[in-house]
Formats: C-alpha cells, sequence, structure tokens
C-alpha cells in the first residue's frame, strides 16, 4: 500500500518509520522542512506516566478559571454551533470518577507500547537525539494541587507506574537549583524512567533512517533553502558578522525569513534589559529566577542560530545548577553579561540588513501616475490593480485574528507577497502585532486596512 503521511514532525516521521517497517511505500508531506513546527519547539519529553486525563472530576473545580482567566492555557470559542454543544456536554458527562479510571488506563497501557517502540527503534538505528533517562520532577506549591496529583499517584501505581511523592527537602535534594524556591514547595511527583531526546536532532535521524530505508538519498531542496539563497549578500555578511548561523535557523522556521526577523527583532530587544535582571535575580538569591532567564535565553538563541550565547547560556546554567562547585556562578553570570551586549550589537546589524529596501516612489501594483499618487496620499484602492483580491486577503485574514487562528501568519505574509509595493509600509504595524500574537489589536488594524480599501 503506498501512504501518505501529512506532517514531518516527530509524529509524522514516527508513523513513516512504522509504516515503512511494515513494508508499505510512504511518502511524508509537509509545506516546511522535517521538524520545522511544533516538534522543533517541543520540551522534548517521552513523559510515559503522566497520563492524567482533562476530563477528570477536579475539572469542575478548575472550570471557571479555564474559560475565563486571560492567560488561560484552553481557548474555546463558544459559538451557536450544535456539535460544539454536544461535544462540550460529552466532555462533562466524562468528568468522572469511572471514566477518569478507564481513560488512565488506556493511557497507561498505550504508553507502556509507545516506550517499548521507540526503545526498540532507538536500539535499531541508533539515532543521535541526546536521548537522556533524565527522569521527571512535577514541583507544586499549592498544597491542594499536590494532594490531587497524590491522589493520581495513588491510582497509577494501582496500574503498575513508578512513581514516589517527595517532600520539599526531597525535591531539593533531586534538584539542588531549587534550594532558594523549597520554602515555597509543598512537595512533588517523581518519575525516575522518564527520559528526554532533542527533538529536532530526532526529526533529523529519522528523515536520514527513512531516506536510506527508501533510497530516497537525495530529496529537492525546501523552503528554507529558497529563501536562503535569494537573501542578499548584505545579509548574509551581516549574519557572520553577528555570529549567527543563519541557514538552519531559517530551516528551522521553514525558511520565513519574515517570521525569523520578527522573532529576532523581539529578541534583541529583550536582550536589553536581560544582564540587569540576572544581576538582581543573583543579589536577591533567587537563582530558580536566573535559571529560568537563562533556560530561556539558551533556547531562543539556539533556535535563532545565535550558537555561541547559546552555548555560554548553557554553561552558566549548568555552573548555576552546580552551585559553585565547579566555578563561580556569578564570575560566570558576568561574563554572560559582556557576551549578551556583544551579541545585541551585532544583531542590530542583521535586522538592520534584514529590512526590506524602500520602493521607488512611482513602484505601485497600479498603472502609472495615478496609481502612484493614490499610494502616496493613502487611497488604498488606487494603488493596486485588483482591489478585490486585496479585499478578499483583508477578510480572510480578519477572521483567522478574530478566531486566534495562528493560520494568520501565513496569510498575513501571502498578503505581502502578493502586494508588496501598494501595502508598503502600511503592514509594518499590522505585521508587528500578528508576530507578537497580538490578534485584537492586529484586528482593529486590519480592519482600518479593509475601511481605507473601501473609502
Amino acid at each position: 500500500m503506498h501512504v501518505c503521511v501529512l506532517g514531518a514532525g516527530v509524529v509524522g516521521l514516527a508513523t513513516a518509520y512504522a509504516l515503512t517497517q511494515a513494508g508499505h511505500q510512504v511518502t511524508v508531506i509537509d509545506r516546511a522542512t522535517p521538524g520545522a513546527g511544533t516538534s522543533g519547539g517541543n520540551g522534548a519529553q517521552l513523559s510515559y506516566s503522566y497520563v492524567q486525563p482533562l476530563a477528570d472530576p477536579s475539572i469542575w473545580r478548575q472550570l471557571p478559571k479555564l474559560l475565563l482567566a486571560p492567560d488561560s492555557p484552553l481557548k474555546l470559542r463558544l459559538q451557536a454551533d450544535a456539535q460544539q454543544w454536544a461535544w462540550g456536554l460529552r466532555f462533562m458527562q466524562a468528568c468522572k470518577a469511572s471514566t477518569s479510571l478507564q481513560t488512565t488506563t488506556q493511557l497507561l497501557a498505550l504508553a507502556t507500547t509507545s516506550r517499548a517502540a521507540f526503545d526498540q527503534m532507538m536500539q535499531a538505528e541508533q539515532l543521535a537525539c541526546d536521548f537522556a533517562a533524565s527522569g521527571k520532577l512535577v514541583i507544586y506549591s499549592d498544597a491542594q494541587a499536590f494532594g490531587a496529583a497524590q491522589k493520581q499517584l495513588v491510582l497509577q501505581q494501582a496500574l503498575g507506574s513508578v512513581q514516589t511523592a517527595q517532600t520539599a527537602m526531597e525535591c531539593v535534594a533531586i534538584e539542588p537549583a531549587l534550594q532558594h524556591y523549597q520554602a515555597h514547595i509543598q512537595g512533588g511527583i517523581y518519575t525516575a524512567s522518564e527520559c528526554a531526546v532533542d527533538s529536532q536532532k530526532l526529526c533529523d535521524g529519522l528523515v536520514a533512517v527513512l531516506r536510506r530505508l527508501t533510497g530516497r538519498h537525495h530529496l529537492p531542496a525546501g523552503a528554507a533553502a529558497v529563501a536562503d539563497s535569494a537573501l542578499p549578500a548584505a545579509v548574509h555578511a551581516a549574519a557572520a558578522a553577528a555570529g549567527v548561523e543563519l541557514a538552519p535557523a531559517l530551516a528551522r522556521l521553514g525558511g520565513k525569513v519574515g517570521v525569523y526577523r520578527r522573532m529576532l527583532a523581539r529578541f534583541e530587544g529583550e536582550l536589553a534589559d536581560l544582564p540587569a535582571e540576572l544581576q538582581a535575580d543573583m543579589a536577591q538569591g533567587d537563582e530558580l529566577a536566573a535559571a529560568r532567564r537563562l533556560h530561556t535565553l539558551r533556547g531562543v538563541a539556539a533556535t535563532l542560530g545565535v550558537n555561541d550565547l547559546a552555548a555560554r547560556a548553557a554553561q552558566t546554567e549548568k555552573q548555576l545548577a552546580a552551585g559553585g562547585k565547579a566555578a563561580d556562578p556569578r564570575q560566570s553570570m558576568a561574563e554572560l553579561g559582556d557576551a549578551i551586549s556583544a551579541a545585541a550589537r551585532g544583531l542590530r546589524g542583521l535586522l538592520r540588513a534584514l529590512l526590506p529596501a524602500p520602493l521607488p516612489a512611482q513602484q505601485t501594483d497600479g498603472d502609472g501616475p495615478a496609481a502612484a499618487a493614490a499610494t502616496a496620499t493613502g487611497a488604498l484602492a488606487g494603488a493596486v490593480s485588483d482591489p478585490a483580491a486585496l479585499r478578499s486577503g483583508l477578510k480572510t485574514l480578519s477572521d483567522l485574528l478574530r478566531q486566534s487562528d495562528m493560520a494568520a501568519l501565513d496569510t498575513l505574509a501571502g498578503l505581502q507577497r502578493q502586494h508588496p509595493q501598494a501595502l508598503g509600509g502600511r503592514l509594518v504595524q499590522l505585521d508587528e502585532l500578528v508576530a507578537g500574537l497580538d490578534f485584537v489589536p492586529a484586528l482593529a488594524r486590519c480592519r482600518e486596512l479593509l475601511a481605507e480599501l473601501d473609502s
């Protein structure tokens, strides 16, 4: 059988591997490069024991906060949709102990099968993905939440899961970096058998294995390669001067130069205050807060190709976790501050090189001087050759923004490609808002553009 797998993330590639092993012909399709989506930015935990279903009796107490809190991880857009309300009622009916027990049992069985399959694949293919059986410690600062976790622990232990409840002192013994946070810890759940991998390296390894198994050693260049080769020489020079490995960074983002530029601009802006914030954390003895900042710095810098800074952050984070046994973390923190300032200067140069060149006044989507004049005076309808197409695109973008749909990023990029001269600087603010996922003000700006188009 010839099977088509949509998506070249961890799940898609693992599925393709299993199908290939079963003798099927497989084609994997992805709009970007392997692992460039969710898998590339994933926490990379192989978490086989944390399977508590969301449909659980405890959800009743959490429901108001989940539905109403602005920072809730649950986003539910209620609509006059009979299927949506029917699903909601079925979900609430499932929030009972008997159903939760049944689901937990099934998920643990699935996790056991998944672990066995992964271990077998690792043994057969020897994938270089930084696999580590590092264990997992989940800490609780709320006594009620810790009590609920202990109840789930007892349930899962009866089903064969090996986990233990830990006191605050025992949590610190497992992870010394928590020492300054110990007073806030009510307890923790520790699972020694949990593992971790680098999910991007896992995807890369699976691609290499699939190429070998299928004999497809040379695949067509993807969007990232096209985007990278199309960049001006000045951008590559600025990247080299800044110590940025641009090509792999773009590959991780599917070749989307605009998305990379927006992420880089935000990162560069955050670097300005970071040395002072780290020094303040250390002065206050809050090493846990400093460790969190270092971990974030390491991850974002590595994603954007600022690898030297990522390595320095990782080294300082390691020294901080060691509690000064290997070296004085404060000295390392001061050196990191100098590295951050130097990196920020280089990134500013790269950002300037990545800015699109200003268009000559006579270049428009329309025909002749009239269209150019319309652009200069702000009459959007007269500046484009196909106002209907632009209106349709903006309306689609409005719908996506109203639904907080991440597809708005791609739709906006498409509008920029289709109407570059006419839209020009009009999209700068909208571009920044969408990149920052500020969808409400972005929607307002989109509606302003529609009103201008219709005026």
